[in-house]
């Protein structure tokens, strides 16, 4: 089994619990980075010919009536494919909701981790609760590290049989 471990900063980076998560899971991984939407690889950072191409394309295919996508959508698309990946690991519940579509649209199981700061200020709360609740709707499995996290998590809709 092959896991992409998405998180928001690079290895480096990466808070030490995640950097356990990456060294320490027992499968074939591939870690993606990028921010709230990760979508790079540590050897794949594209270049403006690159993006000003993607947007080039992208807006000739809204023209021609095609959907459209972001060039985050593409990318983590484009890697989760070629690595064949077979299962998403979210480190945090933002980086999981932003990658749910993606996910859903090439039928990869979706599995996040709620690790506090997400799920326990409004402010931030209230910003991602509709991308929550997707993800809450689609992943597998939803860990938490607390009782209150999973009172919060079930009060936006999770089931408590994902958590």
């Amino acid at each position: 089994m092959k896991i992409a471990i998405l998180t928001p900063l690079k290895f480096e980076a990466a808070e030490t619990f995640i950097q356990n998560h990456i060294t320490e899971l027992p499968f074939d991984s591939v870690v993606i980075h990028g921010g709230e939407f990760p979508h790079l690889l540590e050897t794949d950072m594209p270049t403006n010919f690159q993006r000003q191409g993607f947007k080039f394309f992208n807006w000739l295919k809204k023209k021609l009536g095609f959907m459209g996508q972001t060039f985050q959508e593409y990318s983590l698309s484009r890697i989760l494919k070629n690595e064949n990946v077979d299962v998403v690991f979210a480190e945090y519940l933002i980086t999981g909701s932003e990658a749910v579509e993606v996910c859903e649209k090439l039928n990869i199981p979706l599995m996040a981790i709620a690790l506090g700061y997400e799920i326990s200020i409004y402010d931030v709360i209230k910003k991602h609760e509709d991308k929550y609740r997707k993800l809450f709707q689609y992943a597998t499995n939803i860990f938490v590290v607390s009782e209150h996290m999973k009172t919060n998590i079930m009060a936006l809709g999770c089931s408590e049989e994902k958590i």
